[in-house]
């Protein structure tokens, strides 16, 4: 007998043929999970022979869309977010929409580290993973934009700390690419993982920006492939990882993305391919009880994928990647979960085929004075020049 959730005595699951087919895949997820794709590691751990867990992670794993990903330590870099949600005149706003992105270019040199379409209210949730101390800079970039004309900002938010949930393995059906969730457990809260305070920010140079860039955009790219691209020997590209990247404690864990959340090497944008809705639930100055109660909630469930958290201004970005099939039953939850806070939370679904993810801007570090710099006067320079024709005066 084994020990249910409530504390009850239940019998243990009679596996099927199928899920015992694929017990061994999950076996490697979770070690993956804690420890990265080391195979020699999981091999000793497990007893699945090396040759075993090579083959199943790159025939398996791999090609049912799941990666392992390192965990930046954003605040040893310097960097925590600030995000936006602004109304553009509809003129302006396609100017971000591929293939043009015309705008989204231009907010690579402000920090931006996503850009979604919310639909259906056509806003854009313009995130920016930047200095703390550019983050008024930042408010009063958008403060000029409205002043000429160029959109409305409706609401901002701050978070020191991203943190991705594990994935829930003992919930995944591997074979089908699938949850196997009873939605009926959902009042029965997890534990949220606990959040850290931001590291102290650490030297750098433009050399690790560049390689954490690369890692980012390829996760499964091999050292020897990722020295060739930054025209670097094997041994110095080597080194730098050890005693730069690794040894400064610029990576502090490992996660899974799965389902639609892979990025495409070449530009670093999201593939253009999903099976889920993406949908950010943003929450602002919640109380200390209110957030560790919302965070719980939202940990009982299998679909979410990441929290922006601001430790010190209650501001949340919770964002969930929810199977099509799920979307009555997880709208049913929200609406429970956030009865109680009332105009606190926004619920947002992002137009997934309209938005960009970008991961770090090494070309925005000054290497000489060590430390990161602020572009935005001349972007505000260039849309005043370039597209004042499109003036918006704050109507919606």
């Amino acid at each position: 007998m084994t020990v249910g959730e409530g504390g009850e005595e239940v019998a243990p699951v009679k596996k099927s043929g199928t899920a015992r087919r694929w017990q061994r895949e999950l076996v490697i997820l979770e070690h993956m999970q804690r420890i990265g794709p080391d195979v020699t590691q999981i091999s000793e751990t497990t007893g699945i022979p090396m040759e075993t867990v090579r083959y199943l992670y790159k025939e398996h794993i791999l090609k049912k869309r799941i990666r392992v990903q390192r965990e930046i330590d954003r605040g040893k870099l310097g960097l925590s977010y600030i995000e936006f949600l602004v109304k553009f005149p509809r003129e302006v706003d396609r100017l971000f929409d591929p293939p043009r992105e015309t705008f989204a270019g231009l907010w690579e040199n402000i920090y931006s580290s996503s850009i979604y379409r919310i639909i259906p209210d056509n806003y854009r949730f313009i995130g920016h993973l930047a200095p703390p101390s550019l983050h008024p800079q930042l408010e009063q970039f958008y403060e000029r934009l409205e002043q000429i004309g160029l959109c409305k900002v409706i609401e901002r938010y701050h978070a020191d700390q991203l943190v991705h949930a594990p994935m829930w393995l003992e919930k995944y059906d591997i074979e089908r690419n699938a949850w196997d969730f009873d939605w009926e457990v959902t009042g029965r809260k997890r534990p949220a993982i606990e959040v850290e305070p931001p590291s102290e920010p650490v030297e750098l140079d433009r050399t690790d920006l560049e390689i954490i860039k690369l890692q980012q955009m390829d996760p499964q790219a091999s050292m020897a492939s990722l020295a060739a691209k930054m025209r670097m020997k094997p041994e110095t590209f080597a080194y730098h990882m050890r005693e730069h990247v690794t040894a400064r404690g610029l990576y502090k864990g490992w996660y899974l993305r799965w389902l639609g959340t892979n990025l495409d090497p070449k530009t670093g944008l999201i593939l253009r391919r999903h099976s889920s809705a993406a949908i950010n639930v943003v929450a602002r100055d919640l109380t200390a009880v209110e957030m560790m109660n919302f965070r719980a909630q939202l940990h009982s469930i299998p679909f979410l994928w990441g929290e922006q958290i601001g430790t010190n201004v209650g501001d949340i970005n919770a964002e969930t990647l929810v199977p099509g099939n799920e979307l009555v039953d997880y709208f049913d939850f929200l609406g429970k979960i956030t009865a109680q806070l009332q105009d606190k939370v926004r619920i947002m679904m992002a137009d997934q085929q309209s938005s960009s993810i970008q991961t770090l801007h090494p070309h925005l570090f000054d290497e000489s004075r060590g430390g990161w710099f602020y572009m935005g006067d001349l972007i505000l320079d260039a849309l005043e020049r370039g597209v004042s024709d499109y003036a918006f005066r704050g109507k919606e």
